[in-house]
Formats: C-alpha cells, sequence, structure tokens
C-alpha cells in the first residue's frame, strides 16, 4: 500500500478527490480528509503501486494548478 499526504495550503482538497475519483478505474484510492490535509492510501492498482502513486499525485498538482489558475474547465 502507498501512502500519499496533500498540504491543503498547497493542494486543493476538491483536486484530490477528483482525482481520484478519476482514477477509480484503474485503482481503488482512498481518501481521507483532516485539518490542513488530505491523506490518500493506495490500496489496490493495475498498474505497479509506486506508478500509480506518482502518476496521480502528478494530477493532483494539474488539477489544483488549473483551479488556481482559474481554468477548471480545460
Amino acid at each position: 500500500m502507498n501512502n500519499l499526504e496533500f498540504d491543503l495550503a498547497l493542494y486543493s482538497a476538491e483536486a484530490v478527490f477528483q482525482a481520484a475519483k478519476a482514477y477509480a478505474a484503474i485503482a481503488q484510492i482512498e481518501v481521507e480528509r483532516e485539518p490542513g490535509l488530505c491523506r490518500c492510501s493506495i490500496l489496490r492498482s493495475t498498474a505497479p503501486m509506486e506508478l500509480t502513486a506518482l502518476e496521480f499525485a502528478n494530477y493532483v498538482l494539474e488539477l489544483s494548478c488549473r483551479k488556481e489558475a482559474g481554468h477548471e474547465g480545460s
């Protein structure tokens, strides 16, 4: 199992949940929101776990940047 933490001062919680939903077809990702952060546990994946974790983190970053820049529909 891989665990990731996203500091909500840097990342959007909405982006974390949106990414987890988008990855549902290839991975089981549990998201827990706590004060100031989101914790993600990748429980299963059709791809190698490390690759899934890295790609998931990149996608959360991309979604957070889009939200920050006001390009949510892009």
